[in-house]
């Protein structure tokens, strides 16, 4: 009874506690609109997401294990290479120098994220074989939503129309993309 009694209490302090927050949350600002982003800035941000990408390709065709990865890299070294044309072309269209991703042109926690991800290629020469395929396609879907996410975001907040329309010509192919790499792993996952 006394157990009864505690659970009672427990689940008239969990549903109050969850009815407050739910409350208050309505109370809060709401989060800020976001900044329009500089032509030079979102240039450079897709500029940094596409050869990382590309450059895994090759070691995929050579190194992967089955079809699905070496099929995927393929795909993505082709994709990828048109798609760091365009940003090209519109840097040039607006007078834009392109720099190394590595470099401070881009915001910190952009920079980071960069940093991040090279470390995440540059240990996929550990891998070979199923363990790469794994790997690869793993870090591809991920890779994938990452730049989903910038392209969403420059397609929406760009100051340059020119930007914003290679950033929406550009979301389905990565799109794709990350459907292919999901699709790939969820192949060299399933047991044979």
């Amino acid at each position: 009874m006394k157990t009864l009694i505690a659970v009672m209490v427990a689940a008239l302090c969990l549903s109050t506690a969850a009815a407050h927050a739910a409350t208050t949350s309505q109370v809060t600002r709401p989060a800020p609109a976001p900044r329009p982003l500089s032509s030079s800035v979102g240039l450079n941000r897709l500029h940094a997401r596409t050869p990382p990408q590309s450059e895994c390709g090759p070691r995929a065709i050579g190194v992967a294990w089955g079809p699905p990865a070496r099929e995927f890299g393929s795909r993505m070294v082709e994709d990828q290479t048109a798609a760091e044309e365009k940003v090209r072309a519109v840097a040039k269209k607006l007078n834009i120098t392109l720099t190394d991703p590595m470099d401070a042109n881009l915001p910190a926690a952009d920079q980071r994220e960069l940093r991040e991800d090279m470390m995440q290629l540059h240990a996929l020469s550990q891998f070979e074989g199923l363990d790469f395929d794994r790997s690869y396609l793993t870090l591809m879907a991920a890779g994938n939503q990452k730049a989903i996410r910038l392209l969403e975001q420059a397609a929406a907040s760009a100051q340059d129309p020119a930007v914003r329309d290679l950033a929406a010509q550009l979301l389905p192919a990565f799109q794709e993309h990350r459907t292919l790499a999901e699709t790939a792993l969820q192949a060299v996952a399933a047991p044979k």
